[in-house]
């Protein structure tokens, strides 16, 4: 679990699970934009989502061209003969409607084929994979980078911001201090 960011002069220090204190030297500056993140940038930046607001999954159907239905059955996504559509359930909470949103959305841009009829490691690749793009998806770092990070509230605000749940913030944030530790060494 991601515990926090704490200023010290022009470094950070980051808690992670274990309690160990890590110094990374600024930030934002050390993330660097994986080929998934740039290329959400530079499909948002096109179609002018610049802030969380504009993060919403009615807005983003029309980008990626998906008919959205919003009802009372398990969401799934659906590719049929060229046709993108994403189901959601519309007995989840918001915010949980937003997350399983772009989870369906890299089942349409990265998978083909029915998960029914796969093996259960393949299915799981899938669904793992589809887990991590949501996190960039919902929560782009070019967005997050105007926030500080150092705030004692700063998962509660992001959180209100992106309209996603708390453990969604903490797992994105814990992927850019993954990508800090990486790039820094």
């Amino acid at each position: 679990m991601f515990l926090g960011l704490k200023k010290f002069s022009e470094y950070y220090i980051i808690i992670n699970n274990t309690r160990t204190l890590v110094l990374v030297w600024a930030v934002i500056i050390m993330h660097i934009l994986s080929p998934i993140e740039n290329r959400l940038y530079t499909i948002y930046r096109y179609h002018d989502i610049t802030y969380p607001y504009d993060l919403r999954i009615q807005n983003l159907s029309c980008v990626f061209d998906i008919l959205l239905f919003i009802r009372e059955e398990p969401s799934a996504a659906y590719n049929i003969r060229g046709i993108k559509s994403i189901v959601i359930d519309s007995r989840l909470p918001e915010y949980q409607q937003k997350e399983v949103f772009f989870h369906e959305l890299s089942h349409l841009i990265f998978h083909s084929g029915s998960q029914h009829r796969m093996e259960s490691s393949y299915w799981a690749y899938q669904e793992g994979q589809a887990d991590n793009f949501a996190l960039f998806a919902a929560m782009p770092y070019f967005m997050i980078q105007r926030y500080d990070l150092s705030q004692k509230n700063i998962i509660e605000e992001l959180s209100a911001e992106f309209l996603v749940s708390y453990e969604f913030v903490e797992k994105r944030l814990q992927r850019i201090y993954n990508q800090i530790l990486v790039n820094s060494s």
